[in-house]
């Protein structure tokens, strides 16, 4: 403007140049204001940029004084994933402060849970940060089983059994089992609930439900796989062992036959059709973008490399019986978590565009079932296993989404969008793990 005044007319280059000059001018002096505008949106791209750059000392400072402050008191969805965001592209990392805080006896419950995804995310490339939740376990600073089933899940600490263990082989959390993929199954007892679709009393079976919607972390494994990407599993299950079963089980599936005829690549058949958009793509986002056929040979996968080729139907995708059971309990709630917690807010789950997409699962714990099942109510639908009707048309889908108003994501709520041949981003898929074969 005029001969004294510049303007940036391209945004993110404003926020580098900002970003640069935090780091250049005292960083140390900068990173109180950098934690008190932690998650303003303004103040994202700056701060991404300055972690980009600054050494491991900063790092930790950061860290520290994050740590130490009101805001990580209870961090929004959006705030967690910048948090891990700035983690995986720190220029250095350095887990002293996030080991000093995780093992102080008096760090809040919600501060231990966000400084493990820390650890984990950290952990990709240096295990020393996973060795810190080991140490958490065995210091015993929780007595939430929630919390406790977190460090054992990043962990990956587990007996021969496949029974998580939490209290240094002392003491197990009883009815959580453990596939090799590392997800956690949780046990939902057998009891008496009214299903909502007749009305009648229903008597249920012990289920094992997947505690997340399927990633698309552990999704591509099976992607990877099919490609003969995945060594090790094709050791388990050989690449002429699934096909051979998958077309045995198609014929029993009304369409599947059809849908697989024609394709020379399973690899490219099942991909997610969202694999490579950034909004759905994050490796701890539910996997979207996959056909119910998808999901179904995803779950024959997992019991063949479960049972090493010798069961077919181990894990299975939950009808919504068994879906409604595990959401509503034997109390028949009206939303997943307790009905004391009332209506669905921004706090309980991902519904009403608040996210404007879907958010990494586990991001609301506050919603989670009593028994510890996350993201029932919002974030993705999610197929079941029945037709939504008798003309077998459509695959029936539970859960309501991202997007959809509170009475979507009530247990009842039902719904068909897609022929089973066809993707969305909105749809994602639980896998429930046969009681009959059970640890």
């Amino acid at each position: 403007y005029g001969d004294t005044e510049y303007v940036f007319r391209h945004k993110s280059f404003r926020e580098f140049m900002a970003g640069v000059q935090l780091k250049d001018d005292r960083p140390y002096e900068r990173l109180n204001k950098l934690v008190t505008h932690f998650g303003d949106d303004w103040w994202e791209e700056p701060l991404r940029f300055f972690i980009g750059q600054v050494d491991e000392k900063v790092f930790d400072l950061f860290m520290q004084k994050l740590f130490d402050s009101p805001v990580t008191e209870a961090l929004t969805p959006k705030q967690q994933d910048l948090l891990l965001t700035l983690i995986t592209e720190a220029l250095e990392t350095k887990t002293d402060a996030l080991q000093n805080k995780l093992l102080d006896p008096n760090t809040t419950p919600n501060r231990q849970r966000y400084i493990m995804e820390c650890l984990k995310t950290i952990g990709t490339g240096n295990p020393a940060a996973i060795d810190v939740v080991r140490k958490f376990i065995e210091a015993r600073l929780s007595e939430y089983e929630e919390i406790l089933l977190q460090a054992a899940e990043i962990t990956q600490k587990k007996d021969s059994s496949d029974t998580i263990t939490v209290f240094n082989g002392e003491k197990d959390i009883p009815g959580v089992i453990v596939d090799k993929q590392g997800s956690q199954y949780i046990l939902i007892r057998g009891g008496t609930f009214t299903f909502s679709m007749t009305g009648k009393t229903e008597t249920m079976p012990d289920l094992y439900v997947a505690k997340y919607t399927v990633t698309n972390q552990l999704y591509r494994q099976f992607i990877n796989y099919l490609d003969s990407i995945e060594g090790g599993y094709t050791a388990i299950v050989s690449l002429e062992t699934y096909p051979n079963n998958l077309q045995r089980e198609a014929k029993k599936i009304k369409g599947f036959s059809d849908y697989l005829k024609g394709n020379s690549s399973l690899a490219k058949l099942f991909v997610s059709r969202r694999d490579n958009d950034k909004r759905f793509n994050k490796k701890d986002q539910p996997v979207v973008g996959v056909s119910w056929y998808a999901a179904r040979a995803y779950c024959l996968w997992l019991s063949l490399l479960e049972s090493e080729g010798r069961e077919t139907n181990l894990y299975c995708l939950p009808t919504e019986k068994e879906w409604e059971y595990a959401a509503a309990g034997e109390e028949g709630r009206p939303w997943p978590w307790s009905k004391k917690k009332g209506e669905p807010n921004k706090t309980l789950a991902n519904y009403n565009n608040n996210e404007g997409a879907t958010t990494s699962v586990g991001r609301y714990p506050e919603g989670a079932t009593p028994e510890g099942l996350y993201d029932i109510a919002g974030n993705v639908w999610e197929w079941t296993a029945d037709w939504y009707d008798k003309d077998e048309d459509y695959p029936a889908i539970r859960g309501g989404n991202y997007s959809d108003k509170a009475d979507a994501v009530r247990c009842s709520s039902r719904f068909f969008s897609l022929y089973p041949d066809v993707g969305s981003n909105y749809v994602g898929f639980r896998v429930i793990r046969s009681s009959h074969f059970s640890a």
